[in-house]
C-alpha cells in the first residue's frame, strides 16, 4: 500500500514537469522565429523604459514612412545610447538592417565635377548616411558593441550596387567612406589572419570602382601584420586592370587614387609590391584611354583667408610615374609614351541654374550680412530683415524663373571696391550697393542684368518651372536668415574697439535679435509641406529631406532645435513628425 506522502507529492512533481516543458517549448519557439535578414523580420517586443522612446519607435514602423527614415531613426536611437537593454538594441539594429534593404538610395554620392542646387542638397544629405549601404554599414557597426558575429554575418550581406555613369556630365561619384569604416571596424575584431584573409577574399568581389581603391587600401595598411598576407594584397592587385570604366569616377578619383596606392606600396611584402604596380599602371592607362574630365580648379587658402594659391593639375600619368613607379625595380614601370592616350575632355560641366528671384533675395541677404562700418543701423536693419522675410515667405512656386547661372560673390558687380569687406568674405568678393534693396520691394520682378548688378556673362534666361530647384532655394534662403544675426549689427559699447582682417574696426557688442524668427520657421515647416515639396518627395525623397535634416543640425540642445521640432512633431507629414519627436529627444539627452 502507498504512502499517503508519495500520492501528495505526485501533483507537485507533475507541476514541475510541465513548467520545465513549457520553458523548452518557448526557448524552441524563440529559436525557431529568429527572423530572416533577407526579409523585414516582424516587430521585436520592445519595451523601452521611456515612453517617448516608445513613441518615436512607434511613428518610425508607421506604414506611411519611407523604409530610409525608419530605419535611420531605429539606428539613431541605438547609437545615442537611448536604448539600454541589449536584446533591445539588437532586435531593432536588426529590423533597421531589413527595412535598409528597401531604401531609394542605394548607395552614397557625394560632389564630384561641376555644381548646382541639386548636386550641392544630395551631397549633404548622403552625409547623414541614409542610403542602402550606409544605414547597413552603421547598424553593423553598432552591432559590433552588442553580438560581433551578428555583426559579422550582416556585413556580409551588405551589397554596393555600384553602376557606372554617364560621363563628364554626371555632378556625383560614389562615396562608401561608411562602408570602409565599418569594415576596418569588423576586421579589427577578427583576431586571426587566416579568418582575417578569408574575410578580405570575400569582399573582393564587391571591389568594382576607382571610388573604392583608397578606402580599401587605407582599410589595409591599418591593419597590423598585412606585409603577412600577400595574397590580400594579390587579390586587390588583380582587380584594378578589372575595374568599372566610368570617366567621371576615374577623374574624380585618380589622384588620391595614386596617393594611396603608393603608399599600400611600401607596407605591402615586398614579393606583391611588383606586381600592383604593374596592376595600378594598367588601371591608369585604362582610365586615361577612356577618357578623362574637366575638374574644378583647386586652390590653397593662406591662414588669414586673404590669398590663395592655383594648386596646378597633374596629368594621371605623370602623377602615377611621381608617386608609384619609382618605387619599382622593373625599367618598364613608368609611363613614358602618352601619345596614344584619348584627348582630354577639358569642357567645363553644363552650368547649373539658379532663378532670378533667388539671385534678387541673395543680394539682399548680402547686404543685411555686412557687419562692418557699412552696416546698417539697427532701425533701418529691423525694417530690412522683417521686409525681406516677407518677401521670401510669399515667394511661391511655380513663379521661379531660371538663368543659366550659379549665383554667387563673383557673379556681382563690385560697384563700390573701395568699401571694406564684409568679415569672412575673400579679396575678389563683390559687395552690393544699397539700391539692391529696391530688388526685393513691391515693383515687379525684373531679370538680372548688368545694370541690376548681376554679371552680364550670363547667359539668358529660360522660362521653367523646377519643383526641385524652387524648393531648395527658398528653403536655402529661409534657413540662412535664421543665422544672419552672426552678422547683425552690434550694439555699440565702451570697450575696445576690435579691427578684422582688412583692416576695418569691427563693433563690438550683443547682437541684435532676429525680427520674426517664428515668421520663418513656420515658413519654412509651410514650405516643407507645399505642393512643390510633394513633387520633389515623389521623386526623389532624399532630396526633400536634405534641407528638413539640415534645419536639425547635430540634435544639439538649443531653442533653434527645440523650436524647430516642436513645430516638426506637429506637422501632419509622418517623416516630419517622426523627426520632430526624434530630435526632442536627441537634444534632451
Amino acid at each position: 500500500m502507498h504512502s499517503p506522502s508519495r500520492w501528495l507529492l505526485r501533483p507537485a512533481v507533475l507541476s514541475c514537469l510541465v513548467l520545465v516543458s513549457l520553458v523548452l517549448v518557448c526557448l524552441l519557439g524563440t529559436l525557431h522565429a529568429q527572423p530572416s535578414l533577407d526579409k523585414v523580420p516582424n516587430t521585436p517586443d520592445v519595451r523601452p523604459e521611456r515612453s517617448d522612446v516608445q513613441t518615436v519607435i512607434g511613428l518610425a514602423r508607421a506604414a506611411n514612412v519611407a523604409p530610409e527614415f525608419a530605419a535611420d531613426v531605429l539606428i539613431t536611437l541605438v547609437e545615442s545610447g537611448l536604448i539600454p537593454d541589449h536584446r533591445t538594441q539588437r532586435n531593432l539594429l536588426e529590423e533597421a538592417f531589413a527595412i535598409a534593404g528597401k531604401a531609394q538610395e542605394k548607395i552614397a554620392l557625394k560632389r564630384g565635377g561641376g555644381d548646382s542646387p541639386v548636386t550641392g542638397a544630395l551631397h549633404g544629405a548622403f552625409r547623414n548616411g541614409i542610403d542602402q549601404a550606409s544605414l547597413r554599414s552603421r547598424a553593423v557597426h553598432a552591432m559590433l558593441r552588442i553580438d560581433a558575429g551578428v555583426a559579422h554575418d550582416l556585413f556580409q550581406r551588405i551589397d554596393l550596387p555600384i553602376q557606372a555613369t554617364s560621363g563628364c556630365d554626371q555632378q556625383t561619384v560614389p562615396d562608401l567612406t561608411l562602408y570602409y569604416v565599418t569594415m576596418w571596424e569588423v576586421a579589427r575584431s577578427i583576431p586571426d589572419h587566416t579568418q582575417l584573409e578569408a574575410f578580405f577574399a570575400t569582399h573582393m568581389p564587391r571591389f568594382a570602382s576607382a571610388a573604392q581603391i583608397t578606402p580599401l587600401a587605407r582599410v589595409f595598411m591599418q591593419i597590423p601584420g598585412i606585409e603577412r598576407m600577400p595574397a590580400v594584397i594579390d587579390a586587390f592587385s588583380s582587380r584594378l586592370p578589372d575595374l568599372i570604366d566610368d570617366t567621371r569616377v576615374f577623374s574624380s578619383y585618380f589622384d588620391e587614387s595614386i596617393e594611396a596606392i603608393g603608399q599600400l606600396v611600401s607596407s605591402a611584402a615586398p614579393s606583391t609590391r611588383e606586381r600592383l604596380i604593374q596592376q595600378s599602371r594598367t588601371w591608369v592607362i585604362r582610365g586615361v584611354n577612356h577618357g578623362t574630365c574637366a575638374e574644378p580648379l583647386k586652390y590653397s587658402v593662406a591662414f588669414d583667408g586673404v590669398g590663395r594659391k592655383l594648386i596646378p593639375f597633374v596629368e594621371p600619368a605623370d602623377l602615377f610615374n611621381q608617386e608609384v613607379a619609382w618605387r619599382s625595380r622593373a625599367s618598364d614601370a613608368r609611363v613614358i609614351d602618352q601619345s596614344g592616350f584619348a584627348k582630354p575632355d577639358r569642357s567645363a560641366p553644363a552650368a547649373a541654374s539658379n532663378s532670378s528671384q533667388y539671385i534678387e533675395h541673395f543680394q539682399t541677404h548680402l547686404l543685411l550680412s555686412r557687419d562692418d562700418e557699412g552696416a546698417l543701423d539697427p532701425a533701418r536693419w529691423r525694417t530690412e530683415v522683417e521686409r525681406y522675410i516677407t518677401h521670401l515667405s510669399e515667394w511661391g512656386w511655380p513663379d521661379a524663373r531660371i538663368v543659366s547661372r550659379i549665383i554667387s560673390y563673383r557673379d556681382i558687380d563690385d560697384t563700390n571696391a573701395n568699401d571694406p569687406l564684409p568679415e569672412g568674405a575673400v579679396v575678389g568678393q563683390a559687395i552690393l550697393p544699397t539700391a539692391a534693396f529696391q530688388a526685393a520691394g513691391d515693383g515687379p520682378t525684373q531679370e538680372p542684368n548688368s545694370s541690376a548688378g548681376v554679371n552680364p556673362t550670363a547667359t539668358g534666361t529660360a522660362a521653367r518651372n523646377n519643383a526641385a530647384d524652387f524648393y531648395l532655394e527658398k528653403s536655402d534662403l529661409l534657413t540662412h536668415v535664421l543665422f544672419i544675426e552672426r552678422h547683425a549689427p552690434a550694439q555699440r559699447t565702451s570697450g575696445p574697439v576690435k579691427i578684422n582682417w582688412s583692416g576695418a574696426p569691427k563693433p563690438e557688442g550683443p547682437r541684435l535679435e532676429i525680427p520674426g524668427r517664428d515668421r520663418v520657421m513656420t515658413a519654412l515647416v509651410d514650405l516643407f509641406n507645399g505642393e512643390a515639396a510633394r513633387k520633389v518627395y515623389e521623386e526623389r525623397r532624399l532630396l526633400w529631406f536634405s534641407p528638413v535634416r539640415d534645419l536639425l543640425g547635430s540634435y544639439e540642445r538649443s531653442g533653434n532645435t527645440f523650436a524647430i521640432a516642436d513645430l516638426y512633431a506637429a506637422s501632419h507629414h509622418p517623416v516630419l513628425s517622426l523627426y520632430g519627436n526624434l530630435a526632442k529627444l536627441m537634444a534632451a539627452r
